[in-house]
């Protein structure tokens, strides 16, 4: 073979890898990755680039980067993609970030609630109590109001008879937090 069939070639080849990566790097999406693992593996794809003369600019590689993300970053996405001439790629990555660590704590506080029951008995009693309606009517324990209270040593008794009781956690009467 002479070095110009050879040399051919080898820029064929070239270009057709150059044109894989290219494509690789519009398609990467974050799914389950961090942040930081999401960028990481968006730049080491642009270095690739870089390397095969293929110069990716910060300002692209924010918009790949913003592209590859779901609807939980919406909000940084809309503000870095109007001015990402003007962000760098730390300001761009120290945004998501943020809003990577925001996520996590909703998410966190969601569970937790769906979770927890007793802590959603303990927010239900507070608005019933408020309302004059007792859940524990009946059942040893009570607020003021509501047509008397239930006398755990036998017999009704009058409006006072029944303390309220304490939770455990804030210290405030008319609710517990562990039932």
């Amino acid at each position: 073979m002479k070095s110009g069939q050879l040399l051919k070639i080898f820029t064929t080849q070239s270009k057709a890898r150059t044109l894989q990566l290219c494509y690789q790097l519009q398609s990467i999406k974050k799914g389950s990755l961090s942040i930081h693992d999401y960028i990481l593996k968006t730049k080491s794809v642009a270095d690739i680039l870089s390397a095969a003369g293929q110069l990716i600019s910060d300002e692209n590689l924010i918009l790949y980067i913003l592209g590859g993300l779901s609807q939980d970053y919406d909000s940084v996405v809309v503000n870095s993609a109007s001015r990402c001439d003007e962000l760098s790629l730390q300001e761009v990555q120290f945004m998501l970030q943020s809003q990577e660590m925001r996520l996590e704590q909703l998410n966190s506080t969601i569970s937790l609630d769906l979770t927890n029951p007793v802590a959603n008995l303990a927010i239900h009693s507070q608005r019933n109590a408020r309302s004059g309606f007792s859940p524990y009517y009946g059942q040893g324990q009570s607020t003021q109001g509501g047509r008397g209270n239930f006398n755990p040593s036998g017999g009704r008794g009058g409006r006072g008879g029944t303390s309220r009781p304490t939770c455990q956690l804030c210290g405030r009467q008319g609710h517990i937090a562990v039932h």
